[in-house]
Parts: structure tokens; sequence; C-alpha cells
């Protein structure tokens, strides 16, 4: 099948081009924490990755009432390995983490 390919690409005045994807990597070496704010009270989460490349996040869902789903609040992209935590924050009238995950891209 790729010898025909070639050859209708040759034949078609055309040149077929391979070109390999880079490697993904993603940061290594996570950890991150649950805190609270004062004056006015409110949660917030942080969290950092010590090694690897590419950027990583924290996002947490927040509400008054902990029984329910929560609104998405998130910190802000980091760089792998920068010493950095990405802190999310509820608002003061959603005090709550309901829920809470980490963002990472390669």
């Amino acid at each position: 099948m790729r010898k025909l390919a070639v050859a209708l690409s040759i034949a078609a005045g055309t040149s077929l081009l391979v070109i390999p994807a880079p490697a993904m990597a993603t940061p290594t070496n996570c950890g991150g924490s649950v805190g609270s704010v004062s004056n006015p009270y409110r949660e917030r989460a942080r969290y950092r990755c010590d090694t690897g490349t590419g950027h990583y996040r924290k996002k947490i869902w927040c509400h008054y009432d902990v029984s329910k789903a929560g609104f998405a609040y998130y910190g802000p992209w980091r760089l792998a390995g920068s010493g950095d935590y990405s802190i999310a924050t509820c608002p003061s009238s959603l005090p709550y983490i309901v829920n809470q995950t980490n963002e990472k891209t390669g």
C-alpha cells in the first residue's frame, strides 16, 4: 500500500513528506494541599510539579453547600520545574471546595 501511495504521488508530480510527531512529556513529581483564607473565610488549593516538561494547573469546584456539585475555578497555568504553585481559590460567596483535580499538558 505504501509503495502504491509513493508511486501515485510521484506520478501526480507531488512529493510525500513524512514528519514524525515530537515526543510528548508531562509534568512529574507533583503534589499539593488544601487550605483556607480568612476574612472572609474561603478555601483554596495549590498544586506544583517539580520535574518534567509542559504545564500544570489546579482546578477546584466551589459551593456554599458541600452536598452540591459546585462551580469550577482554576489556578493559573505554571511551567513544570518552575517551583511555582498553581493556586485556585473559592470566592467568598461559594467558600467550600466540593471537588478538585489537576490538569497537565505535554
